[in-house]
């Protein structure tokens, strides 16, 4: 008795999956590390490889055609025989893209650019390829050309893959027994095909499968390899950061009749910004704040060296100019095609004067409150490190109850805002006009704040602030001499 129709259709379709099992299996193998691959690539964006999404991209685009050919696949999809043509040749041209893009990842361009040339060449073919099949309405039109750049490729992969000189590629001998596992594989095909051997398996999946393992492998060491020199990175910029901050004043200098205030805000972990301070005896008082071209650790390192010759020039803490010779003449000898700018202000508390220059550093800016006026002292010279017998001018003005002078490098006036206009001088001195009733601590932060909204909280440079508040008459100590109002003169220093 024949079993009914429907009956004998599910033991047919359970006959086909039995038979499908297999290949089903390593699809969706394939599939999950894929999607594996690529989320591990987004979740750790910092890392960066490649090599990672090119592999998950690689085994996706098989796995799919892996499914896409399997009959049980098509059945439960309603794919046609022409629709999985089409669906098999488009990523036949295509899967060698992803799969070179990976081996350049892992061994480099190669001799000549070689293997970047592959890229580019499968690329080229893969929407060649296609556009022959739309137009000839025939999948599989470039299967030949295809074959012979498959072919190519092994060969010139198998070169790069074993070279001398590949040692230090991470996970280089799974790299290489995945070669010769694919190899083998494609050999024993070609020889299926020719007849040559008494065998008829389709045994290529199975070989791919290890195949892809091997990648799997090199893609996951060459993940692990570069998080462990990511955190060490991290370890030494943490230590980086500590001594940095150790070279920076632990406090500010109390002084009667003196309020400072001090922001320092770097855009990466060490910065190339400095601030410092000599005090020679008691009112009188040295401020510096120097900007180092560049950021990041070269930047820290050379902001150390200038911690340390400027702690040198405290016997000359009273001569502006002289103490910015003195740097000069040291950076001058050490560094190598960077530079620094600085703007250094002594004050005489007692004589109510202060004298300023700077080194190729944003102006410095005194508001006077007694007449509501802003003035601005441009007095200086060259770059320090630029030239060793550079001439720095020093200017000398008079020092005013109710006076403010601003200190501070350019991350200040170049805070971009996303229509990409510079915060500037002007938004700076009328920030400084309107802002007069806030005490020094108060005022830096509301012009941070200001620089954070301007930027949408976009940070593209080193920030350093100092301002320094002189208080009302009765805070100035009695006794001495007053300058008139508002004398400027510049004199130069040789040191």
């Amino acid at each position: 008795m024949q079993p009914p129709p429907a009956e004998a259709v599910q033991q047919q379709f359970q006959t086909l999956l039995r038979q499908d099992l297999p290949w089903l299996l390593m699809g969706t193998v394939l599939l999950t590390l894929s999607a594996s691959a690529i989320a591990l690539f987004c979740g750790r964006w910092r890392a960066r490889d490649l090599a990672l999404l090119w592999f998950g991209v690689f085994s996706g685009l098989y796995g799919v055609r892996l499914l896409a050919s399997v009959r049980t696949v098509q059945i439960l999809v309603d794919l046609n025989r022409t629709s999985t043509g089409y669906l098999a040749s488009f990523i036949t041209y295509g899967i060698n893209v992803p799969f070179a893009a990976f081996i350049e990842q892992v061994l480099g361009r190669g001799w000549r650019s070689s293997i970047r040339w592959l890229v580019r060449i499968w690329a080229l073919f893969a929407v060649a390829a296609v556009a022959s099949d739309l137009a000839r309405r025939t999948p599989g039109t470039g299967s030949l050309p295809n074959n012979i750049l498959v072919l190519l490729m092994i060969v010139v992969l198998l070169g790069h893959a074993f070279r001398r000189r590949q040692a230090d590629v991470v996970g280089l001998r799974a790299l290489q027994a995945g070669f010769l596992i694919l190899a083998a594989f494609v050999v024993n095909e070609n020889l299926e095909g020719a007849g040559i051997v008494p065998w008829r398996t389709n045994l290529e999946p199975v070989g791919f499968l290890l195949f892809i393992g091997c990648l799997g492998y090199v893609a996951a060491s060459r993940s692990l390899a570069r998080e462990q020199r990511l955190k060490a990175i991290e370890y030494e910029l943490q230590t980086a950061r500590h001594i940095q901050s150790s070279i920076l004043p632990r406090r500010l200098p109390a002084h009667h009749g003196l309020d400072l205030a001090v922001r320092y805000i770097p855009v990466a972990s060490v910065a190339g910004d400095f601030y410092d301070f000599l005090a020679p005896e008691d009112r009188r008082l040295g401020l510096m704040v120097a900007d180092v071209s560049g950021h990041g650790v070269p930047a820290a390192l050379i902001a150390s060296m200038v911690k340390v010759a400027f702690q040198s020039q405290a016997p000359h803490a009273a001569d502006p100019g002289r103490v910015l010779c003195g740097l000069n003449r040291i950076l001058c000898a050490q560094l190598d095609g960077q530079f620094v700018t600085a703007a250094y202000v002594f004050l005489d508390l007692d004589a109510r004067s202060a004298l300023y220059s700077s080194a190729g550093h944003p102006p410095l800016l005194l508001w006077r409150s007694s007449h509501r006026q802003m003035h601005e002292f441009q007095e200086g010279g060259l770059l320090l490190g630029f030239m060793p017998h550079a001439d720095y001018p020093v200017a000398e003005l008079a020092l005013q109850p109710g006076d403010r002078l601003l200190l501070y490098t350019d991350g200040i006036l170049e805070a971009v805002n996303p229509a990409g206009d510079f915060f500037g001088p002007d938004r700076l001195r009328d920030f400084i006009a309107t802002h007069t009733h806030l005490p020094a601590v108060p005022f830096a932060d509301a012009l941070l704040a200001r620089l954070a909204a301007w930027s949408a909280r976009r940070q593209d440079d080193d920030l350093t602030l100092l301002v320094a508040d002189f208080h009302r008459e009765e805070a100035f100590s009695l006794g001495r001499p007053t300058p008139s109002p508002a004398p400027r003169t510049a004199r130069g220093s040789h040191g």
